[in-house]
Formats: structure tokens, C-alpha cells, sequence
């Protein structure tokens, strides 16, 4: 169970993000010519920390995949309209021991959707690139969260717990660390066994009778039916604020 997630931010409220506008300066380097600096205007969100109480009722140490997501909070009479707001915004692994209630926290930048930094012109010329280039997969770094709003816009962030002893892809798939949500891993198959996008990748609902002749399957009218028949998962509201800044 999620009790709360929050951003560590000294003058933001529980679940407020803030994101802005910045200038970034790029050094350009172009053959037979002097290396130029190029001024992009580019969207970024102060850095913020998940925190989320999770409660182990089982008597042994289990290994929980968190699966989070991110959508408007919007009204649709179609749940399987709404399903595809939902963005994944970071899936990892984390032990818990059996009969522990333990406060998980895990920082936005760490997010396993978002490509690892790029290495810079700067760093190979200075010979501190590395033998091995990152992979270039993976969702942009400053593009983990949407723009929002002046006013500030509410969204509904989703996690949903699984286990991963079941959901490993085989026995050398062993986390989910780096940008290997989208990617997968360089080599390697892809380590979580739950298709993409998953618990979002098929209709939501429940069937009623189920097994018997007279079974039907019904469709959830909203993200709070799909937590009240989802035990291991939770849902909040999230306000992001878009701001202007001068600096």
C-alpha cells in the first residue's frame, strides 16, 4: 500500500512539482571552423522524491517491482479511453522483509525511463568519455514530468506493486536499473516478463461470477474502482505548476 508520495522541496506543498523554462548554452563544433556557442530555451522541473510506505504481510523478504505512472486528472464516462493517459514515469525493484512496513523513497532522477546523460565534446577531447558511450535510449532527462500550468494542473499519479520473483524474464534478469523501461537492455532480452505499459496495456475491469456460465466482465469507471479491486496498488493527486523565472 502507498501512503503518500511527496516532493522534497523547502517552500512546496505535499505532491507539488514545479517546472520552468531555462536557457541551456551548447558548444557547437563544426569542421574547418571555430567552435560556436548555440543559446537553447529548454523545459526542466526542480529534481523531487517519491516516498511510499509499503507494508510486507508475508512472513518472507519480497522482491516488489514498483510500477508508476502519471495522467490528467480527467473525466471519461470510457475507462479504456482513459487507460491511455496514463504515462509510466519510473519502474524499479526494492526488497522488503517479511513482516516489515518500510518507507521506500527513490529520486526522479533516478528513474528508469530517462536516457542516461549524453557524453559532451568537452569530455572526449579531454579523454574523460569512457571506453563504452551510454545508450541514447530512453525518455529525454528534462522531459520526466509534463509542463502544467500557470494555475497548476492535477493529475492522478498510480503505482501498482508486483513480485518480482514472478515477473523477472529469467534468472539473470536480477533489476531494473538504468534507462530499461523503454530500452530494455543492450544484448540482453528485455527483463520484465509484464508487457509494456503494463497494468495499462489492456482493458481494466473485473468479472462478476467468474468461472461460472453467467460470467461478464465489467468494465472500471475509474482509477479508484481499479485501486479498490487492486489491493496492491494506490492513486494520489499530483499538482504541477508551471512558473516563470528569471534566472
Amino acid at each position: 500500500m502507498v501512503k503518500q508520495w511527496y516532493q522534497r522541496r523547502v517552500r512546496a506543498a505535499p505532491n507539488m512539482l514545479f517546472t520552468y523554462m531555462k536557457d541551456k548554452t551548447y558548444t557547437v563544433y563544426v569542421e574547418e571552423k571555430e567552435a560556436e556557442k548555440v543559446v537553447q530555451t529548454v523545459m526542466e522541473f526542480d529534481p523531487f522524491t517519491y516516498e511510499f510506505c509499503v507494508v510486507n504481510h508475508g512472513p518472507d523478504t519480497a522482491k516488489v517491482v514498483f510500477r508508476v505512472f502519471l495522467a490528467p486528472d480527467r473525466y471519461s464516462v470510457d475507462f479504456d479511453d482513459r487507460r491511455n493517459d496514463f504515462i509510466e514515469l519510473d519502474r524499479f525493484v526494492e526488497e522488503i522483509g517479511g513482516n516489515e512496513e518500510k518507507t521506500v523513497t527513490r529520486k526522479s532522477e533516478d528513474s528508469s525511463v530517462i536516457r542516461p546523460e549524453s557524453i559532451t565534446i568537452e569530455e572526449i577531447i579531454a579523454g574523460n568519455a569512457g571506453k563504452t558511450a551510454p545508450c541514447g535510449c530512453g525518455w529525454p532527462r528534462n522531459l520526466l514530468i509534463p509542463r502544467g500550468t500557470n494555475e497548476g494542473m492535477s493529475f492522478q499519479l498510480y503505482v501498482l506493486l508486483t513480485d518480482w520473483d514472478q515477473d523477472a524474464a529469467d534468472s539473470t534478469s536480477k533489476n531494473l536499473t538504468a534507462s530499461v523501461a523503454y530500452c530494455g537492455k543492450q544484448g540482453k532480452i528485455y527483463p520484465d516478463s509484464k508487457p509494456m505499459g503494463f497494468p495499462f496495456d489492456r482493458p481494466g475491469g473485473y468479472y462478476e461470477n467468474k468461472g461460472e456460465k453467467n460470467e461478464k466482465f465489467k468494465k472500471w469507471e475509474d482509477i479508484g474502482a481499479m485501486v479498490k479491486d487492486v489491493k496492491n496498488s494506490s492513486f494520489t493527486e499530483v499538482i504541477i505548476n508551471f512558473e516563470k523565472r528569471s534566472d
